[in-house]
This record gives structure tokens, sequence and C-alpha cells, in this order.
């Protein structure tokens, strides 16, 4: 993993996703790689690092940066392009941008664009009354298909995002309280006639409390209603006795 460190002056437009570059000496890793985003709490190396986020890098180019302008993998870029470049490097203009590695390095300065895309995050809301369920990190497939579960919405975000929404948590208050037999497994045990539901067809499934299904007295939401039986009254049924 490669670690990049950031002045404060570019952290909220890390942080963001609007800066998804960087200009180093040498960029020690490759497309592919991934990349830890940080800066210092306080001074440099006197101060704990503070993790902004986990990136993907996506493309390592070379640059040349000079009194007069910017060298981008080989060509002169135009003064349109140089400023289109200068504000996704974070700077207002292409000269605060040369004055900025002109102070810190020297010129002519030569290096390498690192381009990033954040590692994104799965959080899981809702679709009644939008409320957080479940946050993960790190997206992947497996974790995905975890995190799927009926009358919820699983949406890909980027990681800042995800911790953002955990700091403005709110309990779900369409949660059913389930007892401590019921286990989950996602299995559809049966579709049809659901006594405790007055003869609605319906779907029976087996959960848990974790599952988070969608209850208010018995009633859940469109298009189908789903009835909730513990494992010992599944298993009771397949042997032919009462539960």
């Amino acid at each position: 993993m490669r670690v990049f460190m950031f002045k404060p002056k570019f952290v909220p437009d890390v942080a963001a996703g609007k800066k998804r570059q960087t200009m180093r000496l040498h960029a020690r890793c490759v497309p592919g790689d991934t990349l830890s985003l940080r800066h210092w709490e306080g001074r440099a190396y006197r101060s704990k690092q503070v993790h902004i986020m986990d990136a993907v890098c996506t493309r390592v180019v070379p640059v040349i940066i000079d009194r007069h302008g910017i060298v981008f993998a080989g060509k002169d870029l135009a003064p349109d392009e140089a400023a289109v470049f200068a504000a996704a490097d974070g700077f207002d203009t292409e000269d605060e941008m040369i004055a900025f590695f002109e102070a810190e390095h020297g010129l002519p300065f030569r290096g390498d664009l690192v381009c990033w895309e954040p590692k994104t995050a799965l959080l899981r809301r809702c679709d009644s009354c939008g409320c957080m369920t479940a946050v993960d990190l790190y997206n992947c497939p497996k974790n995905k298909a975890e995190m799927i579960i009926p009358y919820h919405t699983v949406e890909e975000v980027t990681q800042q995002e995800a911790i953002d929404a955990c700091k403005e948590y709110k309990p779900c208050k369409c949660v059913k309280t389930f007892s401590p037999d019921v286990e989950f497994t996602g299995e559809i045990v049966e579709i049809g006639d659901c006594e405790c539901l007055e003869g609605d067809s319906g779907i029976v499934i087996k959960t848990t409390p974790e599952a988070l299904m969608l209850f208010r007295d018995n009633l859940v939401f469109a298009p189908v209603r789903v009835a909730i039986r513990t494992m010992k009254a599944v298993e009771a049924e397949a042997k032919g006795v009462e539960p």
C-alpha cells in the first residue's frame, strides 16, 4: 500500500473527492495499487497521521513543471488545458501551482502525476424511513451480497460519505424484535397462503434480528407481505409435529 500525505490546504478537496490526483517526485505505485490518503493531525512528523480514505491508483503519468508551463506525458499543455490541470490538482490558477512547486521543490519539477478513484463503501438504508441500518467500508461482491435484505436499498458511496452517515446515525424504527432462536439463511421456505396474514398470499422466510425485516403490526410494505417463523417452527413442520 502506498501512503500519500497531504498538506492542510488540500485535505478538504481530497476528502470531498474533488482532488483525485497528486504530483510526486516518485510515484512508487502502478495502476491497480491501493493508496492510503492521509494528513498530519498537527505538525508534520510530530503528530499522528489521520486517514482520509483508501483509493485505487488509476494512472501514473510523467509530468514536468517549469516557469513556462506544464509538460504532461511529453506534451506542452495549452493555457486552457493547464488551467484545467491546475484546478484538478487543487489550485485556483496555473501560476499559483507553478509558484507552489517552485517553493516546495524548485523548478523545473520533474515527477509523476498519480490519479486515483476512491474505494467505495456500502450503505444500507430502510426503504420506508430512510435510516441507515448497515455500513461496510469495503465494497466487494461478497460484502454487497451479504448486505442485501428485503425492503432495504444498498448504495455504493465513498468511504467518507459512509463515515459521515455513521456520524448522523438514527435507529430505524421499522424493526420488529425477534426471538433469539430465529436464524437467517435467506432461504424462501414457502410461498402461498399465510394464516397469520389472514389468508393473504405472501413469502414465508427464515430470518434474524440482524436481517431487520420491516414490520408494523404484522403488515409489511407492498408489493408482498412476509410472515416470519422461527427455525423451531420450520423444523417442527418438516417433522410433522407441533412446535
